[in-house]
C-alpha cells in the first residue's frame, strides 16, 4: 500500500473530480480516509498541488486512450512509477491493442489501488480511429468558460500591518480559462498578496501578478504551440524543469519519471515559469523537434558595486518598499 503523500494527494483529488462528473460510485475511491493523511500539507507546497491539481483535473476530463498512448502521455499520470510505465508499455507491445481495462490486472506492478486511479484517466479506443482537429466554428461554440475567484480575510493583524505594508491585508485571486476538449487551453490568471498595493503604485493595472496563457494541441505536425507564459520540462528534469520542486511531494517513486515538453502555466507560481512562444513539431515519424523563445523581468538583489545580480527572488511578494525595489528589476532570456 502506498503511504507517501502525494499518492494520497493523487487519490483525494481524482476522487473528488470523479464525485463532480458523477461516474460510478464503485469506482470513486474513499477519500475521507485518504483526506486525513494531506491535512499537514506544508503551505509553500500549496502552488505545487495547485499544478498537480490543473494537470490531473485535465486528465480526468480529458482521459487518455490507452491504446494509442506514448511513453510521454504515461508520464503525465505522476502516480505512475517509472517502471510501471515500461510495463505497460511493454505489455502492449507483445499482446497488442487492448480490450479492457481490465487487463491492467495481468501487469504484476500495477496493483488493485493504481488500476482504480488509471480507471479515472484511461480509455480503451480504436487505435486507428482518426482525430482531427476541430473547426473554428465547433471551438467558438461548443468551448467551456470556466471563471475561479478565491479570497482570504484574515481575522488577525499581521506584522507587516503595523511595520508599514504598502498594500491592504487580504488576499484574492481570480482565474479565467477557455477549454476546448484536449486541443485548445487559454486564460489568465490574476493575483494578489496580502500587502501588496492594488491598483496603487507599481500596480496601477490592479494586480501584482498576471499571467495570460494558451495552449494548442494536435494542430497538424505541430503537436504543442504554446504562447504566452508556459513551463518547460526536458531531458529528465536535469536539462530544464521549470516544475522542480522539494518537501513532502518529492518521492523515491518519482525520480527519473519526469515528462518532457511543453505546457500552460496556470498557476500563481511566480518564480518558475517561460514568457513567449514554444512548440513542439512532428519533423518526421517518432522525432519531434522542440524551439522556445524566453523574455521576462525577474526579481532580483542587484550588487551596487558593479550591477551584478546577488540573488535570484522567486517568492513573488512585493509588499514593502523593499521588496518593491527589487521588483522586475533583471531581465532572463531564454531561447
Amino acid at each position: 500500500m502506498k503511504t507517501n503523500l502525494q499518492i494520497v494527494y493523487i487519490t483525494f483529488v481524482i476522487t473528488m473530480l470523479s464525485v463532480f462528473h458523477m461516474q460510478a460510485q464503485t469506482d470513486i475511491i474513499d477519500w475521507e480516509s485518504s483526506f486525513q493523511t494531506i491535512e499537514d500539507v506544508d503551505e509553500e507546497e500549496v502552488e505545487n498541488l495547485e499544478m498537480q491539481y490543473e494537470e490531473l483535473s485535465d486528465l480526468i476530463e480529458h482521459k487518455i486512450d490507452i491504446n494509442s498512448a506514448t511513453r510521454e502521455d504515461l508520464l503525465r499520470l505522476p502516480f505512475l512509477s517509472n517502471q510501471q510505465v515500461m510495463d505497460i508499455m511493454e505489455y502492449m507491445y507483445h499482446y497488442g491493442s487492448m480490450k479492457s481495462l481490465a487487463e491492467l490486472a495481468m501487469i504484476r506492478s500495477i496493483d488493485y489501488e493504481t488500476r482504480q486511479l488509471l480507471a479515472q484517466c484511461l480509455f480503451v479506443g480504436d487505435k486507428n480511429e482518426e482525430k482531427k482537429f476541430p473547426s473554428l466554428y465547433n471551438i467558438a461554440k461548443y468551448g467551456k468558460h470556466q471563471i475561479i475567484a478565491t479570497g482570504h480575510i484574515p481575522c488577525y493583524d499581521h506584522k507587516g500591518d503595523k511595520w508599514g505594508y504598502l498594500g491592504y491585508n487580504y488576499k484574492h485571486w481570480i482565474k479565467y480559462e477557455f477549454k476546448y476538449g484536449k486541443w485548445i487551453k487559454a486564460g489568465v490568471m490574476m493575483s494578489q498578496d496580502a500587502g501588496e498595493p492594488f491598483f496603487a503604485g507599481k500596480n496601477k493595472c490592479g494586480y501584482d501578478y498576471m499571467s495570460p496563457y494558451m495552449l494548442i494541441k494536435d494542430l497538424g505536425k505541430v503537436k504543442t504551440l504554446a504562447i504566452g507564459r508556459y513551463k518547460a520540462r526536458f531531458g529528465m528534469g536535469l536539462v530544464m524543469n521549470n516544475s522542480f520542486s522539494m518537501g513532502k511531494q518529492a518521492s523515491l517513486a518519482s525520480i527519473g519519471r519526469v515528462s518532457r515538453g511543453l505546457y500552460a502555466h496556470a498557476s500563481r507560481q511566480e518564480g518558475n515559469y517561460m514568457q513567449g512562444i514554444g512548440a513542439t513539431v512532428e519533423t518526421i515519424h517518432n522525432l519531434d523537434v522542440t524551439g522556445f523563445l524566453s523574455y521576462r523581468k525577474i526579481d532580483a538583489t542587484i550588487n551596487s558595486d558593479d550591477n551584478s545580480i546577488s540573488t535570484i527572488l522567486k517568492t513573488g511578494y512585493h509588499r514593502s518598499a523593499t521588496e518593491m525595489l527589487r521588483r522586475r528589476n533583471a531581465s532572463q532570456a531564454i531561447m
